[in-house]
C-alpha cells in the first residue's frame, strides 16, 4: 500500500460561491488576528442537501488599523448582499447548531454587482459584416 502525497499548493482547484448573504458580515479576532465571516445561501435552495456556506476571511496584520479597515469592508456586505467568496474546498461542518459547509482558506470576497440597465443585443451579436 502506497502513500498519496499531499497536492502541491499550484495544484489545489480554487472554488467560488456565489450567493446571498444570510446576515450581515460579522467581524471578530481569532488568535490575535481579524476575521471577516460571510454567510451565505446556496441557490440549490429547493436541493434536499443544500446548505449555507459560511467562510472566514483572516485580514493580513494584527494591528488597530487592520481591524478598523475590516469592519469597514465588512458594512459594505449587509444581508441579502450578492456575493462571491473564493477558497480551496467545502466542508461539512456546523455553525450555531445547523449543518452547513465551511470554505477553506477564503482568499477574497467581493460584491456581484448587476447591471440594472443591460445593453440590448442584437440577434447573431454584435458582429458586423
Amino acid at each position: 500500500m502506497s502513500a498519496v502525497a499531499n497536492p502541491t499548493p499550484e495544484a489545489v482547484l480554487e472554488v467560488c460561491v456565489a450567493g446571498q448573504l444570510r446576515a450581515p458580515a460579522a467581524v471578530f479576532y481569532r488568535a490575535g488576528h481579524t476575521v471577516v465571516r460571510l454567510i451565505v445561501a446556496q441557490r440549490l435552495q429547493r436541493h434536499p442537501e443544500a446548505r449555507h456556506v459560511y467562510a472566514d476571511f483572516e485580514y493580513p496584520g494584527a494591528d488597530n488599523a487592520t481591524h478598523i479597515a475590516a469592519v469597514t469592508r465588512a458594512s459594505e456586505f449587509q444581508a441579502g448582499t450578492e456575493t462571491l467568496l473564493r477558497g480551496t474546498g467545502l466542508v461539512p461542518s456546523t455553525l450555531h447548531g445547523e449543518p452547513v459547509l465551511r470554505l477553506l482558506d477564503c482568499s477574497a470576497f467581493c460584491r456581484i454587482e448587476r447591471n440594472p440597465h443591460p445593453a440590448i443585443v442584437p440577434p447573431g451579436g454584435n458582429h458586423v459584416a
